[in-house]
Protein backbone atom coordinates (compact mmCIF):
# COMPACT_ATOMS: atom_id res chain seq x y z
CA UNK A 1 0.00 0.00 0.00
CA UNK A 2 1.78 3.48 -1.22
CA UNK A 3 0.20 6.34 1.21
CA UNK A 4 0.87 9.92 1.12
CA UNK A 5 3.45 11.62 3.55
CA UNK A 6 2.06 11.74 7.08
CA UNK A 7 4.70 14.77 9.16
CA UNK A 8 4.07 16.74 12.42
CA UNK A 9 6.14 20.01 13.34
CA UNK A 10 5.80 23.04 15.93
CA UNK A 11 7.57 25.30 13.37
CA UNK A 12 5.08 27.80 12.25
CA UNK A 13 7.59 28.60 9.15
CA UNK A 14 7.03 25.26 8.26
CA UNK A 15 3.53 25.60 8.45
CA UNK A 16 3.87 28.36 6.11
CA UNK A 17 5.77 26.53 3.41
CA UNK A 18 3.65 23.47 3.62
CA UNK A 19 0.53 25.57 3.03
CA UNK A 20 1.51 26.75 -0.23
CA UNK A 21 1.15 22.46 -1.35
CA UNK A 22 -2.29 22.20 -3.20
CA UNK A 23 -1.75 18.38 -1.91
CA UNK A 24 -0.86 19.01 1.60
CA UNK A 25 -3.44 19.33 4.30
CA UNK A 26 -2.37 20.96 7.51
CA UNK A 27 -4.27 19.21 10.98
CA UNK A 28 -3.63 22.31 13.97
CA UNK A 29 -4.14 19.40 16.91
CA UNK A 30 -4.43 22.13 20.28
CA UNK A 31 -6.51 24.66 21.77
CA UNK A 32 -7.41 27.48 18.68
CA UNK A 33 -7.68 30.24 21.35
CA UNK A 34 -5.18 32.93 20.13
CA UNK A 35 -4.27 30.93 16.92
CA UNK A 36 -7.59 31.84 14.93
CA UNK A 37 -5.64 34.02 12.61
CA UNK A 38 -3.08 31.65 11.70
CA UNK A 39 -5.38 28.72 11.25
CA UNK A 40 -7.46 31.15 8.93
CA UNK A 41 -4.29 32.34 7.05
CA UNK A 42 -2.43 28.76 6.35
CA UNK A 43 -6.41 26.95 6.20
CA UNK A 44 -5.48 24.84 9.08
CA UNK A 45 -7.68 21.87 9.48
CA UNK A 46 -8.59 21.77 13.19
CA UNK A 47 -8.83 18.20 14.80
CA UNK A 48 -10.93 18.98 18.51
CA UNK A 49 -11.97 15.40 19.04
CA UNK A 50 -7.73 14.56 19.55
CA UNK A 51 -7.10 17.75 21.72
CA UNK A 52 -7.45 16.49 25.60
CA UNK A 53 -10.58 17.86 27.26
CA UNK A 54 -10.00 19.06 30.74
CA UNK A 55 -10.45 15.86 32.61
CA UNK A 56 -6.99 14.47 30.44
CA UNK A 57 -5.21 18.03 30.81
CA UNK A 58 -5.51 17.20 34.55
CA UNK A 59 -4.08 13.87 34.97
CA UNK A 60 -1.41 14.88 32.80
CA UNK A 61 -0.96 17.95 35.05
CA UNK A 62 -1.14 15.97 38.04
CA UNK A 63 2.47 14.35 37.21
CA UNK A 64 0.72 10.60 36.84
CA UNK A 65 1.87 9.23 33.74
CA UNK A 66 -0.33 6.13 33.87
CA UNK A 67 -3.19 7.99 34.89
CA UNK A 68 -3.08 10.46 31.69
CA UNK A 69 -2.23 7.21 29.28
CA UNK A 70 -5.30 5.48 30.23
CA UNK A 71 -7.29 8.60 30.25
CA UNK A 72 -6.08 10.18 27.10
CA UNK A 73 -6.10 6.10 25.63
CA UNK A 74 -9.90 6.32 25.95
CA UNK A 75 -10.06 9.49 24.72
CA UNK A 76 -8.96 8.72 21.64
CA UNK A 77 -10.69 5.57 21.67
CA UNK A 78 -14.12 7.21 21.37
CA UNK A 79 -16.20 7.19 17.73
CA UNK A 80 -15.61 10.82 17.07
CA UNK A 81 -11.99 10.75 17.37
CA UNK A 82 -11.74 6.95 15.46
CA UNK A 83 -13.53 8.75 12.90
CA UNK A 84 -11.07 11.29 12.58
CA UNK A 85 -7.93 8.82 12.30
CA UNK A 86 -10.09 7.51 9.55
CA UNK A 87 -10.26 10.61 7.56
CA UNK A 88 -6.48 11.13 8.04
CA UNK A 89 -6.27 7.61 6.89
CA UNK A 90 -8.53 7.95 3.44
CA UNK A 91 -6.30 11.37 2.78
CA UNK A 92 -2.93 9.87 2.79
CA UNK A 93 -4.39 6.51 1.02
CA UNK A 94 -5.53 8.84 -1.94
CA UNK A 95 -1.68 10.31 -1.88
CA UNK A 96 -2.02 13.29 0.13
CA UNK A 97 0.20 14.80 2.38
CA UNK A 98 -0.79 15.49 5.85
CA UNK A 99 1.24 17.53 8.42
CA UNK A 100 0.70 17.30 12.11
CA UNK A 101 1.36 20.81 13.77
CA UNK A 102 1.45 21.27 17.64
CA UNK A 103 2.38 24.18 18.76
CA UNK A 104 5.32 25.01 20.47
CA UNK A 105 3.85 25.17 23.83
CA UNK A 106 1.98 22.42 23.41
CA UNK A 107 5.03 20.07 24.14
CA UNK A 108 5.19 21.04 27.15
CA UNK A 109 2.55 18.66 27.74
CA UNK A 110 2.48 14.95 27.02
CA UNK A 111 -0.04 14.48 24.49
CA UNK A 112 1.38 15.40 21.20
CA UNK A 113 3.83 12.78 21.52
CA UNK A 114 1.46 10.17 22.70
CA UNK A 115 -0.29 10.73 19.57
CA UNK A 116 2.09 10.52 17.19
CA UNK A 117 3.14 7.20 19.10
CA UNK A 118 -0.46 6.15 18.97
CA UNK A 119 -0.69 6.53 15.28
CA UNK A 120 2.23 4.37 15.03
CA UNK A 121 1.15 1.62 17.31
CA UNK A 122 -2.01 1.56 15.72
CA UNK A 123 -1.83 2.14 11.45
CA UNK A 124 1.91 1.63 11.04
CA UNK A 125 2.29 5.13 10.54
CA UNK A 126 5.21 7.01 12.22
CA UNK A 127 5.11 10.97 11.44
CA UNK A 128 8.77 11.96 11.54
CA UNK A 129 9.77 15.96 10.71
CA UNK A 130 10.85 15.26 7.53
CA UNK A 131 10.09 11.59 6.24
CA UNK A 132 7.52 9.30 7.19
CA UNK A 133 7.81 5.29 8.02
CA UNK A 134 5.17 3.18 7.22
CA UNK A 135 5.12 -0.51 8.41
CA UNK A 136 3.15 -2.58 5.71
CA UNK A 137 2.25 -5.03 8.11
CA UNK A 138 -0.41 -2.55 8.63
CA UNK A 139 -2.06 -2.47 4.94
CA UNK A 140 -4.87 -4.95 5.84
CA UNK A 141 -5.88 -3.23 8.62
CA UNK A 142 -6.34 0.47 7.49
CA UNK A 143 -7.91 -1.34 4.48
CA UNK A 144 -10.64 -2.70 6.40
CA UNK A 145 -10.87 0.62 8.36
CA UNK A 146 -11.33 2.54 5.07
CA UNK A 147 -14.05 0.13 4.12
CA UNK A 148 -15.66 -0.45 7.12
CA UNK A 149 -16.72 3.02 6.63
CA UNK A 150 -17.51 2.90 3.04
CA UNK A 151 -14.57 5.31 2.43
CA UNK A 152 -13.60 2.98 -0.37
CA UNK A 153 -15.36 1.05 -2.81
CA UNK A 154 -15.69 -2.95 -2.68
CA UNK A 155 -13.53 -2.91 -5.59
CA UNK A 156 -10.78 -0.95 -3.94
CA UNK A 157 -10.89 -2.89 -0.75
CA UNK A 158 -10.58 -6.22 -2.36
CA UNK A 159 -7.45 -4.74 -4.43
CA UNK A 160 -5.99 -3.63 -0.76
CA UNK A 161 -6.26 -6.55 1.19
CA UNK A 162 -4.61 -9.61 1.28
CA UNK A 163 -6.69 -11.06 4.09
CA UNK A 164 -10.03 -10.30 5.53
CA UNK A 165 -11.99 -10.79 8.78
CA UNK A 166 -15.96 -12.16 9.08
CA UNK A 167 -17.35 -8.33 9.44
CA UNK A 168 -15.22 -7.99 5.79
CA UNK A 169 -16.48 -10.70 4.42
CA UNK A 170 -19.97 -10.03 4.89
CA UNK A 171 -19.99 -6.87 3.83
CA UNK A 172 -18.13 -7.60 0.49
CA UNK A 173 -21.01 -9.80 0.00
CA UNK A 174 -23.60 -7.53 0.34
CA UNK A 175 -21.72 -5.15 -1.77
CA UNK A 176 -21.06 -7.35 -4.73
CA UNK A 177 -25.14 -8.53 -4.07
CA UNK A 178 -23.82 -12.17 -3.53
CA UNK A 179 -26.21 -14.25 -1.86
CA UNK A 180 -25.68 -14.82 1.39
CA UNK A 181 -27.15 -18.92 0.70
CA UNK A 182 -23.51 -19.70 -1.13
CA UNK A 183 -21.50 -19.18 2.26
CA UNK A 184 -21.00 -21.71 4.78
CA UNK A 185 -20.97 -21.25 8.12
CA UNK A 186 -18.64 -24.06 8.43
CA UNK A 187 -16.62 -23.76 5.26
CA UNK A 188 -15.60 -19.74 4.04
CA UNK A 189 -12.98 -21.25 1.92
CA UNK A 190 -14.98 -21.11 -1.21
CA UNK A 191 -16.44 -17.83 -1.30
CA UNK A 192 -13.06 -16.53 -0.19
CA UNK A 193 -11.27 -18.39 -3.15
CA UNK A 194 -14.30 -16.56 -5.34
CA UNK A 195 -13.10 -13.13 -4.21
CA UNK A 196 -9.08 -13.78 -4.64
CA UNK A 197 -10.56 -14.48 -8.46
CA UNK A 198 -12.25 -11.73 -8.76
CA UNK A 199 -9.54 -9.57 -7.58
CA UNK A 200 -6.74 -11.83 -10.02
CA UNK A 201 -9.20 -10.90 -12.71
CA UNK A 202 -9.44 -7.18 -11.75
CA UNK A 203 -5.01 -7.06 -11.68
CA UNK A 204 -4.83 -9.33 -15.40
CA UNK A 205 -7.30 -6.58 -17.07
CA UNK A 206 -5.84 -3.89 -14.90
CA UNK A 207 -8.99 -2.51 -14.81
CA UNK A 208 -12.24 -2.19 -12.24
CA UNK A 209 -14.37 -5.03 -12.76
CA UNK A 210 -18.07 -4.25 -10.74
CA UNK A 211 -19.59 -7.13 -10.44
CA UNK A 212 -18.10 -10.31 -10.37
CA UNK A 213 -20.42 -13.14 -12.01
CA UNK A 214 -22.95 -15.52 -10.41
CA UNK A 215 -24.95 -18.15 -12.38
CA UNK A 216 -27.38 -20.83 -11.75
CA UNK A 217 -26.99 -20.18 -7.86
CA UNK A 218 -22.97 -20.76 -8.60
CA UNK A 219 -19.88 -18.53 -8.17
CA UNK A 220 -18.15 -17.54 -11.53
Amino acid sequence: MQLGALLYTNDINQVQMASVDPNTKILFISDPEGYQDIIRQFRLVTAPAWVPDYNVMEADLNGDPNEFAFKYLDYLNRPEAQVMFATILLALYQKKNLVLFFPPESWEFKYPQFLINYIYNNYGLMAGNTNTTFNAAYSDKIASILYSYSFIPVQDFILSTESMDEKDLMKVMYDLQIPMDLISVDDKKPILNFIEAYKQDMLKEQKILFKPMIVGGLLC
